[in-house]
């Protein structure tokens, strides 16, 4: 048998500075770097169009940055953890720890399935694996919720512009037309057309320089309209006395019903303001009675609005060319009333009213608003049991009707005031016939210039910083754990792997002994790098030539004790019959 140790020419040097894991540390750095690139990119991102950003010449998604920084992260941190297992396994090996554990802890790196065999030892290694699986899962999921695309408005932006609609007076023959008198009866083909948009609730177009699609413009533009002022007063009413003798209508006394004993609790009409001498069939006048609340007995609220022709503003927002305007909420429009002679042929109206073939400028509106609002609804007595009786008109009585089924045909019994919807029809109606006559007119129509504050509609960029903080301390625990595993590299005195034939060569495999114990495995593996070597069995009597030629080329850095050679050159150490497992070499078996 023969005893073989070599002399070991290389320094076993542990120490701080020394033994310094430069992969491990330029990982951690790298992992850093990432950190603020995620901070980076979600902070300058944050509000930024998604078409401009980071350049307006070179758009990158936002998702796609966050990926590839995590995954770039993600991979830092496992070459980092690598080195870490190397450290913290051959720290505990030179401390001394049980074969069992060793062999875990590096099951436990190749694969998180190692925790569920029977060799399962919970340490530091386990709960480095389990952490980096669960971090490497969850991160990026996490950090694509801390970027997402909205829709957002930019500016605003102010220019000048002119616009092609008239605030001139609209035509004296524009809307309506009588077979007989002065009331509206049919419509003028023009705003018939009106009419029917408007009731259809087609979209009102304007086209205006400057107003580019996906943009929202507000502008003010002034044209012909209506001053409103309106006035109110309560009507008292008596519900117990509905049936009282010598009772018409306690609202409405003056009502042509041939109902007697009855309260009118809704009532809506609609008039051409013929009545003023200084502007015949220039305003509109709108009286609505309600009944506002359930009270057996109380007051009503009559509201009367009059709208006189004047100059307006109209508050209008454009958005692709699709054109709103401010809805009255009894604010003041008015830039100046218009005014009429108290009756000139040609201004207001056109044709005899007695000889038929009247027209009016806003005799249509009038038509048009009174079809929809003008309504009627009395309270009367009926039978003991049966309740109150219904005597109605018109529709909008039911539209306004405020209170539930179950007070119908009762005094309790609610209604709304209609006067804004009525107003707000009137303006639509106006406006409306404003651009017709307009766009009917273009080449009669004097531009006019107007300032316009635009702001577009943009998908945007909004960063939600929870998640980056959720994604970086996940990300960050995983570093510390890793830090953990590399503290105590000073206690190695070299350059160790978890390389298989640097763990076969620690565990004193013959093959792998050659030269000093402490060069790194490639150092130590060169000699023999070309060999080839097969596993296999080997039996006694079988020839082990290595053993010839490490004697008759002894290394001169080899020292030989009680060398014992028989004369049939066989290994006295191979008894009969114990098979033994071996590495071939040079196609000779050698023993490990």
């Amino acid at each position: 048998m023969y005893h073989c140790r070599t002399v070991d020419h290389e320094i076993w040097r542990p120490g701080f500075w020394a033994r310094v894991p430069w992969t491990a540390i330029a990982s951690i750095f790298s992992f850093l770097v990432c950190c603020a690139a995620l901070v980076g990119i979600l902070l300058n991102s944050d509000g930024k169009e998604t078409v401009g950003w980071p350049h307006p010449s070179r758009t990158i998604p936002v998702s796609v940055l966050l990926s590839l920084v995590v995954s770039i992260a993600n991979l830092s941190l496992a070459v980092a953890l690598s080195k870490g297992y190397e450290i913290s396994w051959w720290t505990q090996a030179l401390q001394g720890a049980q074969l069992r554990k060793l062999q875990f802890d590096l099951d436990i790196q190749r694969g998180i399935s190692a925790v569920f065999g029977g060799n399962l030892a919970l340490d530091k290694f386990a709960v480095a694996a389990v952490i980096s699986l669960v971090v490497s899962i969850i991160d990026g999921p996490l950090i694509q919720r801390a970027s997402i695309v909205t829709a957002r408005e930019y500016g605003p932006s102010i220019f000048d512009t002119d616009i092609k609609i008239s605030n001139a007076s609209l035509p004296a023959n524009f809307s309506a037309f009588s077979g007989g008198g002065s009331d509206p009866q049919v419509l003028t083909p023009l705003f018939r057309n009106v009419s029917r948009a408007y009731s259809n609730r087609e979209d009102l177009v304007l086209s205006v320089e400057g107003c580019k699609t996906n943009t929202t413009c507000k502008l003010v533009i002034p044209a012909p309209g209506f001053d409103i002022s309106c006035t109110q007063r309560l009507v008292p009413y008596d519900l117990w006395n509905i049936a009282s003798a010598g009772f018409n209508d306690q609202t409405r006394p003056y009502s042509n019903s041939t109902f007697f004993n009855q309260v009118t609790t809704f009532d809506v009409t609609i008039q051409f303001g013929r009545s003023q001498d200084d502007a015949s069939y220039s305003t509109i006048n709108v009286t609505a009675l309600y009944k506002p609340d359930e009270a057996r007995e109380g007051n009503m609220v009559e509201r009367q609005c009059l709208l006189r022709l004047a100059t307006v503003h109209y508050f209008v927002t454009m958005s692709d060319g699709i054109v709103k305007i401010e809805d009255w909420k009894e604010q003041n429009d008015t830039v100046a009333l218009t005014t009429f002679s108290k009756y000139k042929e040609g201004e207001l109206s056109v044709g005899s009213s007695a000889a038929g073939g009247f027209q009016s400028m806003i005799g249509g509106i009038i038509f048009v608003a009174d079809g929809l609002y003008s309504s009627r609804i009395a309270l009367r007595v009926a039978g003991k049991a049966n309740g109150l009786l219904f005597n109605i008109t018109g529709q909008a009585a039911s539209n306004y009707l405020t209170s539930d089924m179950s007070t119908y045909s009762n005094y309790t019994m609610t209604w709304a005031d209609p006067t804004n919807d009525i107003v707000n029809t009137v303006r639509q109606l106006m406006f409306r016939s404003v651009v017709a006559n307009s766009m009917a007119n273009s080449t009669g129509v004097t531009p006019q210039l107007v300032t316009v504050s635009q702001s577009r509609i943009s998908n945007a960029y909004r960063s939600n910083l929870t998640y980056l903080a959720i994604t970086l301390a996940c990300m960050v625990l995983q570093a510390l754990v890793v830090a953990y595993l590399l503290f105590g590299w000073h206690h190695l005195g070299r350059d160790m792997s978890l390389d298989p034939f640097e763990l076969a060569r620690a565990l004193g495999a013959p093959l792998l002994q050659g030269g000093s114990s402490n060069m790194n495995i490639k150092e130590a593996l060169s000699p023999i790098n070309h060999h080839r070597i097969r596993y296999g069995k080997i039996s006694n009597g079988e020839r082990a030539p290595i053993i010839e030629q490490e004697i008759t080329s002894m290394p001169t850095d080899v020292v030989v004790e009680d060398i014992k050679l028989k004369d049939d050159k066989k290994l006295e150490s191979h008894e009969a019959g114990s098979p033994k497992l071996g590495l071939y070499w040079q196609e000779h078996v050698v023993a490990l």
